[in-house]
């Protein structure tokens, strides 16, 4: 594990603060309650984050029992917009879109806001 002084040598180069600042920073003084109510909003953002990840999985099941006859193994064809295919890959969303256009067809991202 690195200790307090590697992690402040890895600053930003424009930063004014020395190697021996960043680190008491990065030591700092925490009070109990503080760090309950961190550890508090830690455990409901994990349990959120596993009832977004069962929707995710939820969504994807219906999405491919609505596939059409003879769609299976269909890929969409790549995006025009390289802006836009960075955006659904960086989310994670290929096989929802996938999905979808084994579903309709059609690639509805194409649409702008789909």
């Amino acid at each position: 594990m690195a200790t307090l002084t590697q992690l402040a040598e890895l600053r930003d180069p424009r930063c004014h603060k020395s190697v021996e600042e960043i680190a008491e920073q990065l030591r700092g003084h925490w009070r109990e309650d503080h760090v309950f109510s961190l550890c508090q909003a830690l455990k409901m953002y994990d349990a959120i984050a596993e009832r977004i990840t069962a929707y995710e999985k939820e969504i994807q099941g219906k999405l491919e029992a609505m596939e059409q006859p003879g769609q299976s193994g269909q890929t969409a064809p790549p995006l025009s917009s390289g802006n836009k295919a960075k955006k659904i890959k960086s989310r994670g969303q290929e096989d929802k879109r996938q999905a979808l256009f084994r579903m309709s067809g059609v690639d509805v991202t194409q649409i702008d806001a789909v």
